[in-house]
């Protein structure tokens, strides 16, 4: 495979893992807006708003890391790393303690395989991660003198 075509490759990686994380984002969007929803038609239930405003903060930080990793920035790389960390933590250990959750699809696309996804392509990418700069410090010739 040739530069251009490495870096594009990469470049594409990049795009899908903003689209990923724009996508696990809106889900978050969704959870938010069902636990206010949830709120106005149960109004017994006070936990619940607490819970879609932690949502809705997770949606606006998911939307954060997406453009940092668009824009190639390092702190996104390792933020959506530690991030896509808790959230298979999160729910492996909801699945092993039972807290009501059963393997559904829906959890295991939103919960599972959607923060699979983001973490390998994040690695995949991370390899080649300032790989042109390095590049072009190396081949630079030096001034005659």
């Amino acid at each position: 495979m040739s530069e251009v075509e490495a870096r594009d490759h990469g470049r594409s990686l990049q795009d899908v893992a903003f689209l990923l994380l724009l996508l696990q984002g809106g889900v978050a969007v969704l959870t938010a807006i069902g636990g206010i929803l949830l709120q106005f038609f149960a109004p017994g239930f006070r936990g619940v708003l607490v819970s879609a405003g932690l949502e809705a903060a997770t949606a606006l930080f998911l939307i954060a890391l997406a453009s940092g990793i668009l824009r190639s920035k390092h702190w996104a790389y390792v933020w959506t790393l530690r991030m896509e960390v808790m959230v298979l933590a999160g729910s492996s250990l909801t699945l092993v303690l039972q807290f009501g959750v059963s393997l559904t699809l829906g959890f295991a696309v939103a919960q599972v395989l959607l923060p699979l996804a983001i973490m390998i392509i994040v690695l995949s990418r991370r390899e080649s991660f300032d790989q042109p700069h390095r590049d072009a410090r190396v081949t630079a010739t030096p001034e005659p003198g």
